[in-house]
């Protein structure tokens, strides 16, 4: 396969209500190949199938969603028609100028540009700006390439110098992300993959060697190559790998290793011979869904005799009896009344902790209707535990306060009691899901039942709430760590209300997942979808990327608010969906945005927008509630996909979202 058209394949399934047949009746599915130009430079956007009417902007229209904002002056698509002018015109400097501005953009945003499509049809594709500028740059030719490096080659040789001398990881892989076709670039994106070979990152490793030989005019040492095709190999990368071994054979016979002569033939012999590494930290340690960041992992497991070794209930043992068992009872016989499973969103954790006299403890680590707790896996023992201030058991417990009591029981009373939506009580993934990177376990802290919210046929926004702390909470949540050294101590806490850090009123859909020493994890503030990278340790932002902004706020959608959108990783791509319509795609070696999809074929169905709604009536499954709003039916209230994460395999992303696919009118 070669470098400059390595594929990636993505497929979705997303589900369709019918009408008030309580359960999902089949799946829609697409399937659509995402080329990554440039050794994984990407930046095009699939072409929709030819059978299908829909264009990428038609799908963010139906998604909810408006992709990233081009607002430069002049706008970006006219620089990219200018700098390939300037290069037809061999006008290296206006063109070299421009392009290394669009690679030095802070952020980096989609835009519309015109490719010759199938038959010679002209098309526009959306394309990531700082992709499409890399890929302009591969193609100068010789005289371009060598007046790039006359020009930007210093600026590089001082920052690789400067990389070299700290052994900065961040500050050299800025050398390779803007300036990978100078001579500092290639040294830096070979210096990154050596550093990652020698970590037993092999996947990673690859990546970094894939981008250089993605260099046409790439200069790879015998030595270099080797380490390329030994980390393609480790990682399972057979294309890559045998056209490594080739270009190996074609420069060098042999190789000089460790003051011995190899040759290439025997050093593959070698190669072949090693078996592949694991990825799993520990047999029992399952840190986050899916266990590892492609959410594939098997684990080596035991006969399952389905004869529990301990228990441990959700709810409190002083509550048993109280209004929280209440509640929950109440909504598990409505929903085995309807026939419908009870499927909770407490997705435990298992995670080998270190105790203060150094020896290794398996916790199991989960969620309650009263906060976290961290479990001795082979006993049940607790080993600490921390309240979570909006939890059920909480709002309604001993010593409540009696507004959060009010204002809890009537949300439940319209969830549970009104038939609404009585699995918001097991559902909430956002709250429920915990991940670890094996020195912390993260959480989202949150109201475990959000405050219903419907529209008003007569007008009227947001409902008054009871007391200022809960009109707070409704408008934010937080991100917290727990260190496991100290049983279970809160570390730090990101997200807030009231002051003007760039979190405040952020809404964090999802714990975090652990990737090379960071946390990536996906919020939404003031409509915006972003893309955050966490340093753990310190519990500080170090970048932001912009995915799209939404066209409904997510305190008034309280369904997607309790929808975890959990990440996932794999080849060097991490997929991000967004539970509101669109699933995207990012090159984390270069930060770039690399492709997205709009899965949704028409615009959620709601009641407003149905003519009967218009004539004083409600579309077929709708009712009026007590308090005069409009809402779903018994047949509607659990008609779809539950939250799970995206699948990494084999190039192919494997994604079900939880959001319908088609219109339910």
């Amino acid at each position: 396969m070669p470098w400059s058209s390595r594929r990636a394949t993505l497929v979705l399934a997303a589900v369709t209500a019918l009408g008030s047949i309580a359960l999902p009746q089949h799946a829609y599915a697409q399937r659509v190949e995402l080329r990554l130009p440039g050794g994984g430079l990407g930046g095009v956007l699939p072409a929709l199938p030819e059978d299908d009417p829909t264009s990428i902007k038609d799908g963010f229209d139906n998604a909810g969603l408006n992709p990233p904002r081009d607002n430069s002056d002049p706008p970006l698509r006219d620089k990219v028609k200018a700098a390939e002018e300037y290069i037809k015109d061999a006008q290296w400097a206006t063109a070299t100028r421009a392009l290394q501005d669009l690679i030095d953009r802070r952020e980096d945003v989609f835009v519309p540009i015109t490719r010759e499509g199938p038959g010679g049809k002209k098309v526009d594709t959306w394309v990531s700006i700082k992709s499409e500028a890399n890929r302009l740059l591969g193609t100068l030719p010789r005289e371009g390439l060598d007046f790039y490096q006359l020009t930007y080659g210093p600026a590089a040789a001082r920052m690789l110098k400067e990389a070299r001398a700290a052994g900065d990881r961040a500050l050299m892989a800025q050398v390779m992300n803007r300036f990978l076709y100078t001579e500092a670039g290639a040294e830096a994106t070979a210096w990154l993959g050596t550093t990652l070979l020698d970590r037993g990152d092999y996947v990673s490793a690859g990546r970094y060697f894939e981008r250089l030989l993605g260099r046409k005019d790439a200069k790879v040492s015998p030595k270099a190559l080797f380490k390329a095709a030994y980390a393609f190999h480790m990682a399972g990368d057979r294309p890559n790998e045998e056209q490594t071994w080739k270009l190996l054979a074609e420069q060098a016979r042999e190789l000089q290793l460790a003051n011995q002569a190899r040759s290439v033939a025997d050093l593959r012999d070698y190669v072949n011979q090693v078996a592949r590494a694991e990825a799993h930290q520990s047999a029992s340690d399952c840190r986050y869904p899916g266990g590892n960041p492609s959410r594939n992992a098997q684990f080596a497991g035991g006969t399952p005799y389905l004869e529990p070794r301990w228990k441990s209930s959700t709810v409190r043992q002083e509550d048993k009896e109280g209004p929280t068992l209440t509640w929950v009872r109440q909504a598990e016989r409505y929903l085995e009344g309807l026939k419908q499973p009870v499927l909770t969103s407490f997705f435990p954790v298992t995670v080998t902790a270190s105790t203060r006299d150094e020896q290794k403890v398996p916790l199991v680590i989960h969620r309650s209707y009263w906060g976290i707790h961290a479990r001795d896996a082979r006993t049940g023992k607790l080993v600490w535990e921390t309240p979570s201030a909006w939890s059920v058991d909480r709002m309604l417990g001993k010593g409540a306060d009696a507004r959060k009591v009010q204002a809890l029981n009537q949300w439940l009373a319209s969830y549970v009691g009104g038939n609404q939506r009585p699995q918001v009580l097991f559902e909430n993934s956002v709250v429920g899901t915990l991940s670890s990177d094996g020195a912390f376990v993260y959480a989202v802290e949150d109201l475990a039942v959000p405050p219903p919210y419907a529209p008003n046929p007569y007008g009227g926004g947001l409902p008054a709430y009871a007391s200022a702390d809960i009109a707070d909470a409704v408008q934010h949540n937080r991100l917290q760590a727990f260190e496991l050294a100290t049983e279970g101590k809160l570390r730090w806490e990101l997200g807030g209300r009231g002051d003007k850090g760039e979190l405040n009123d952020t809404y964090f859909l999802g714990p975090p997942l652990p990737l090379g020493g960071k946390l990536y994890v996906l919020t939404e503030r003031q409509q915006e979808l972003r893309l955050l990278c966490i340093d753990p340790a310190k519990g500080q932002v170090v970048s932001t990327q912009t995915l799209a902004t939404t066209k409904g706020k997510l305190e008034q959608d309280a369904v997607r608010r309790t929808q975890a959108a959990h990440l996932a990783y794999g080849e060097g791509v991490l997929v991000c969906p967004t539970n509101a319509g669109a699933v995207f795609g990012m090159d984390l070696l270069s930060g770039s945005l690399i492709w997205t999809y709009p899965y949704r074929e028409k615009t959620r169905a709601t009641p407003e927008a149905h003519p009967a709604f218009r004539r004083g009536g409600l579309p077929p499954g709708w009712v009026w509630g007590p308090d005069g709003r409009a809402r779903p039916g018994p047949g509607l209230t659990n008609t779809q996909w539950k939250v799970s994460a995206p699948v990494v395999q084999d190039g192919k992303v494997v994604f079900t979202p939880p959001t319908p696919a088609t219109s339910t009118a």
